[in-house]
């Protein structure tokens, strides 16, 4: 499986792809009971390629303005030249306990 980050560097450029130095997790705790993740399971067939896109720091202001982050997880499905993508998690937090952590200059 495939995944990259998109996002800001600390200088903010945006960066599409491969966020440097930006490191990402998420758990779906009871995926048998996820209902995005229960109906993506089941769209999946063989041969489809399967790509994690995370996208760090999707923000408003009304966020930022309480020290608060948002962060985004989508999965996207290649089958021959169709492509889904599904939204998978988001994640609202401090800065402390993000889902994507970037590198600090």
């Amino acid at each position: 499986m495939a995944a990259d980050i998109a996002g800001y560097d600390p200088g903010r450029r945006w960066h599409d792809h491969q966020l440097p130095g930006a490191t990402a997790t998420a758990s779906i705790g009871g995926a048998p009971f996820h209902d995005v993740w229960r109906s993506i399971a089941t769209f999946l067939r063989v041969g489809d390629i399967v790509r994690l896109r995370w996208h760090a720091d999707t923000s408003t202001d009304q966020l930022t303005a309480h020290g608060l982050h948002r962060d985004d997880l989508h999965i996207e499905v290649r089958r021959g030249a169709r492509v889904w993508t599904f939204l998978l998690q988001v994640s609202v937090r401090p800065p402390d306990a993000r889902m994507i952590t970037a590198a600090r200059t």
